[in-house]
């Protein structure tokens, strides 16, 4: 049966997860290209994706893909129907704002969600998981990540230019990560900057500003939006009420791609 992303992609996916497997700290059981309904995706105007590291081992502590059976169409098909079975909770946390942008995760991540357009999850450095959150692992795996990475990224920056997304929201430590190896290779320009965060939800001043960025990245060539940003020292998302605060200036963003 055809899959709507190339026998390709998922060749080099699979021979990824070849490579890797049985490494030490390697979660068994298959990769993870995205998250989401790839299907509903393919058929919107303006397209969104969110961005994060790798997929959690969590993925794997509870059944999440039970129609997985090896081969690249039952991959496409299991991570399709990800959020109408049993989603882990922290697709909650980039959820909220996609609220904000008209697009939701839908499945049970929101049961609101036939309001929404469809936006999809991929992960930059690994369709692999690992035993630890990716941070951890690195640091005491330093040439085994750097391996995993080099090859993981090249997936995801095919995976890029096969869904071809108009935006890709990437909520992070924006500080730590302009300074990545990978980040540079993406040739990240900042546009201009959208939000500024001084304070907590309390009123008291943060360890540092939450900054929220729109700009541009290269992949083979082709300029894509993005939206880039998050706090030193705290999780992202910030509390949906601040991000009320900045609502306005997400939308003026949607609405200079001619969105809303």
């Amino acid at each position: 049966m055809q899959t709507k992303l190339s026998k390709k992609l998922y060749q080099k996916t699979f021979k990824h997860y070849d490579n890797f497997k049985d490494e030490s700290g390697i979660r068994r059981g298959h990769p993870i290209l995205y998250f989401g309904d790839l299907k509903n995706y393919f058929k919107q105007e303006f397209k969104v994706i969110t961005v994060g590291v790798n997929p959690s081992s969590i993925e794997f502590d509870e059944e999440r893909f039970p129609k997985y059976r090896k081969s690249p169409y039952s991959l496409e098909y299991a991570q399709n129907e990800y959020f109408t079975l049993n989603p882990y909770s922290w697709f909650r946390k980039y959820e909220k704002l996609l609220n904000h942008l008209g697009y939701s995760y839908g499945g049970k991540i929101n049961k609101d969600n036939k309001r929404y357009k469809k936006a999809i999850h991929t992960d930059y450095i690994t369709p692999l998981t690992t035993e630890e959150q990716w941070s951890s692992f690195s640091k005491q795996n330093i040439d085994l990540a750097e391996k995993i990475k080099q090859e993981g990224f090249e997936i995801w920056k095919d995976l890029i230019n096969e869904i071809k997304p108009d935006l890709i929201i990437y909520a992070t430590n924006i500080k730590n990560d302009l300074k990545s190896e990978m980040i540079k290779k993406l040739k990240y320009k900042k546009v201009r900057e959208l939000v500024s965060i001084n304070k907590n939800e309390k009123g008291e001043p943060r360890k540092g500003p939450f900054t929220f960025c729109y700009g541009n990245i290269e992949i083979h060539k082709i300029k894509y939006d993005i939206l880039f940003g998050g706090g030193l020292g705290t999780q992202w998302p910030v509390p949906v009420p601040q991000l009320e605060l900045d609502k306005s200036k997400l939308r003026e963003v949607m609405s200079s791609f001619n969105y809303i």
